[in-house]
Formats: C-alpha cells, structure tokens, sequence
C-alpha cells in the first residue's frame, strides 16, 4: 500500500480523479505505466490467460448470483457464490454502474474510446458493449 500511495503522489496532487486516471492510463507506455502493472487495475486477460487455459464459464460479476446457480446445476456442484455488490438484478441498474455512466458521460468519448482500448480483450472476453453504449455494461447477447 505504501509503494502505491508514493506512486500516487508523485504523479498526481492528491487522489486521481477518474479523468486523470483515464489520461495517464491510456498516455504512458505499458512499460512505465505503474496503474497497468498493479493488480487491481491490470487488464484481466494478462492474468487467467485465456488463449492458453481453456474455460468452459467466465461469469461477469454482474450475473453472478443468477449465472453461477445455473452453472452450478449443469456442473452438479452443491456451493454458491456470494452476489455482486449490488442487488440489482439488472446489472445496468446497479449503483456502481449508474456512477461509472455518470461519471463516464462528463468524459471525452475519444478519451473514453482509448481507456476502452487498454482493456478490449476483458470487455470482448466478457460480451460487454463499450462505456458509450446505452446498454453498457450488459453483456451484448446473442
């Protein structure tokens, strides 16, 4: 925590506001950009790797109350999973997505569209629409 909280400093004034992490996100080289580097932030297909692991199920946080009974079932494990944050059943409902919208929608959408960039491979891997679709985050069904 303390490495990150230096990090922070030295490259903001304070807490980023979403504006400057999108910025410095989608500016800096993969090589020195720290935010792509840590964890939380990194790209997930860097790190389930899905061109050399094979999954039958990648469940969206957003569904997974509904999708993991129905993979359990198929699978016939006995386990649940706990919910998303958010009991919204629609998960372009839930609070934290409103936020992202609002906050989002103040942002320019050539902005928006390179920070879409930095993580495509998560979003395609998941079936979501960009943060500029009206249906964001609802995965895109077929």
């Amino acid at each position: 925590k303390q490495w990150y909280q230096r990090r922070v400093r030295a490259e903001f004034s304070g807490e980023p506001t979403l504006e400057e992490f999108v910025r410095y996100t989608t500016t800096k080289k993969i090589s020195e950009n720290w935010v792509l580097h840590d964890i939380h932030f990194r790209p997930q297909y860097t790190f389930i790797s899905p061109e050399r692991v094979r999954y039958d199920y990648v469940i969206p946080i957003e569904f997974v109350e509904s999708m993991s009974r129905d993979f359990f079932t198929k699978t016939g494990l006995d386990i649940r999973l706990p919910g998303s944050y958010d009991k919204e059943s629609d998960p372009r409902l839930q609070s934290s997505v409103l936020k992202a919208k609002e906050m989002f929608s103040k942002l320019d959408p050539e902005l928006i569209d390179k920070f879409y960039n930095v993580y495509k491979k998560d979003f395609m891997l998941l079936n979501y629409s960009n943060f500029t679709d009206p249906s964001f985050p609802f995965p895109i069904l077929n």
